[in-house]
């Protein structure tokens, strides 16, 4: 038995460290590159890529019955994808899909008269933590529309809500 020989690792380990330490050093580059351009990408920026959005006013279900027990105009835009809407949503409601985010500003300027005419224009979305309706509501308050609030708790909370359904066979 030679006792000088070293002892190796296997070479499921070997690769495993030289992929490491490629992933190290392509970071490494694209960090260095990244600070050498005239206009770095804001990398941990609040605003940066793949920053959640800030939060947008929220307006909860009871406010929105009270609302419209009061007859007062409000404007509810279910943001949800159009195949989601048509299975169920509230009567009231109108449908502009927000994924793709394309697909909202396309619709833009049809709805855009609407959102000017009443005092509160709502967002339904999937849920309290759906990051298209805060999107969505930060687009609209750079339009300059000031009266956009988010559904507190999106549709988990609408579809018990109470409020007039419709259903796909209904429609």
């Amino acid at each position: 038995m030679n006792i000088s020989a070293k002892k190796e690792l296997p070479s499921w380990r070997q690769d495993f460290r030289r992929a490491g330490l490629i992933v190290i050093l392509a970071t490494a580059l694209a960090l260095s590159l990244n600070f050498c351009r005239a206009r770095p990408v804001p990398l941990l920026a609040s605003d940066g890529p793949g920053a959640w959005p800030e939060r947008a006013p929220r307006i909860s279900i009871a406010e929105i019955k009270r609302m419209a027990a009061e007859r007062q105009p409000l404007l509810l835009l279910d943001i949800r994808r159009s195949n989601v809407y048509r299975e169920r949503h509230i009567a009231a409601s109108l449908n502009v899909p927000a994924i793709p985010l394309e697909e909202f500003l396309k619709c833009y300027p049809r709805i855009a008269p609407f959102i000017s005419a009443v005092p509160t224009t709502v967002l339904i979305c999937e849920s309290d933590d759906c990051a298209s309706g805060d999107r969505v509501a930060h687009i609209l308050k750079e339009f300059k529309h000031d009266n956009v609030r988010v559904l507190a708790g999106g549709w988990n909370v609408a579809k018990d809500s109470g409020l007039e359904m419709i259903s796909g066979e209904k429609q």
